[in-house]
């Protein structure tokens, strides 16, 4: 069984999120146009603090898995999400926004679809998330 390129790249790249312990993930996967979907393991985001600009500009990024994602800790989530115009799957149900958390711009230049959507799943994600 040969393993392509591709899932090579993937594997070695589960393979250093799994072992990093970061503190700032500030444009952790920015502009990674190649990516369509990702999951992220909780043992990586219950370290993180600064989580701006993570997603920014991955146009073709199309489903994030957060289900065990840990938002309680983060103190800064500006334009996490922001520019991302092919994002149709994000469940963001789980979301516990810290209180004086930066989170304007979180989801600027995303689709009504997917905005609508989202403030339907977690109603508690403040109006300056979406500007």
């Amino acid at each position: 069984m040969t393993i392509s390129k591709k899932s090579k790249y993937l594997l070695k790249l589960g393979m250093i999120i799994k072992n990093m312990k970061p503190f700032y993930s500030y444009n952790m996967f920015s502009n990674c146009n190649s990516l369509e979907k990702l999951t992220l393991p909780k043992s990586l985001t219950n370290r993180i603090t600064k989580m701006d600009y993570m997603f920014f500009q991955c146009h073709s990024l199309k489903t994030i898995e957060l289900k065990n994602f840990v938002s309680e800790t983060t103190e800064d989530m500006r334009y996490m999400f922001a520019n991302m115009n092919q994002l149709i799957n994000l469940d963001i149900t789980k979301f516990k926004i810290k209180e004086g958390c930066k989170i304007n711009c979180m989801f600027s230049n995303c689709t009504e679809e997917l905005k609508e959507k989202i403030k339907k799943q977690n109603s508690k994600i403040p109006e300056l998330a979406f500007i």
